[in-house]
């Protein structure tokens, strides 16, 4: 689910950008409306994702960062070869940096890949720590992140939450709540609060938009509101019982691969312009439900096909594994 928000989240205000001023006529109005929600619903998708790593923990270890690394290496190559053959153009030095990660692009993955490795670190203070350590630690890590990280925006090293720092504090906010406070609120009171931060960070961006100001400041992923959302969001899965299901075990083993097929630097602009063109075929003639229909195709045909593809990264890490385990024997 958090996968497929993403791809929802950059199938809207990173295809579409931010409503530049609000429409008269009351179906536009609508529609920029439900869009800014499906954002604010939709974009605590990327913090929800290093929650998870926190509640479960990530085990550092030589074949699990080997696993990670290669998968990045494997996508950022067919990708970066098969958007140039397709351009036909020759594969140069901004291909390799892209490659290896060496432009500004896939913030994410350099800020997952910094977590990782502080994993252990992090891991030694949840295990030790007590209660009242954590949740101290916590107060204060969220309070400066909050005055100095987005209110006054004192420091540039949160980088509007897309930064390995903000991922520390949510990784260890995830580990609070499985060692001591799983069982605080109940599942339906969260999944209230998650709709209810979502629209209040959506009503806070529709007035900046009218009143002129940055919309961008309530959107931003340490953003009080969308962490409340987060959290809200994250705790109503936590509590609701889902049997294990083969297919959810297939999916989630691959669901990372959907990122970075589509948000590839060489990528992200033939995903945006591939949104922006059905919605402009379907406008014509089926309008607005005929568009969220067929971008729902579109955005499921992009999910399935990345995870299909990554099942062969998967044998073929295995056997990069196995054959080094085989040789220093």
């Amino acid at each position: 689910m958090a996968m497929f928000m993403v791809l929802v989240t950059h199938a809207d205000f990173l295809s579409f950008y931010f409503p530049e001023s609000i429409p008269e006529d009351t179906t536009s109005q609508i529609i920029v409306i439900l869009r800014t929600l499906c954002e604010t619903m939709c974009i605590v998708s990327v913090n929800v994702f290093v929650m998870i790593s926190g509640y479960w923990g990530i085990k550092f270890s030589f074949r699990k960062l080997f696993s990670f690394c290669f998968q990045i290496l494997f996508w950022g190559f067919l990708v970066t070869f098969s958007v140039l053959k397709y351009e036909g153009v020759d594969f140069d030095k901004d291909a390799v940096d892209n490659i290896l990660m060496f432009n500004r692009g896939f913030w994410f993955v350099k800020s997952y890949l910094f977590l990782f490795i502080l994993a252990p670190i992090l891991n030694t203070f949840i295990k030790y720590a007590s209660e009242k350590e954590f949740r101290f630690c916590l107060i204060l890590f969220y309070s400066f992140q909050f005055i100095y990280g987005w209110l006054y925006l004192g420091v540039s090293w949160f980088s509007n939450g897309y930064s390995a720092v903000s991922f520390v504090g949510l990784y260890l906010l995830a580990g609070y709540f499985r060692h001591f406070r799983r069982g605080v609120l109940n599942k339906w009171f969260c999944l209230g609060g998650y709709f209810l931060a979502s629209v209040v960070s959506a009503i806070m961006i529709l007035y900046s938009v009218h009143e002129g100001s940055d919309p961008n400041f309530y959107l931003l992923l340490h953003s009080p509101f969308l962490l409340l959302g987060t959290v809200m969001f994250f705790l109503f899965f936590v509590k609701l019982e889902v049997k294990p299901r083969k297919y959810i075990f297939f999916l989630s083993s691959s669901c990372f691969s959907v990122y970075l097929m589509h948000c590839n630097e060489y990528s992200i602009g033939y995903f945006c312009e591939i949104v922006n063109y059905l919605e402009s075929i379907t406008s014509a003639t089926g309008g607005t439900l005929l568009f969220l229909i067929v971008l729902f195709i579109f955005l499921s045909i992009v999910f399935v096909v990345a995870v299909l593809i990554d099942k062969i990264r998967m044998r073929l890490n295995d056997w990069i594994l196995r054959l080094y385990s085989s040789l220093v024997r």
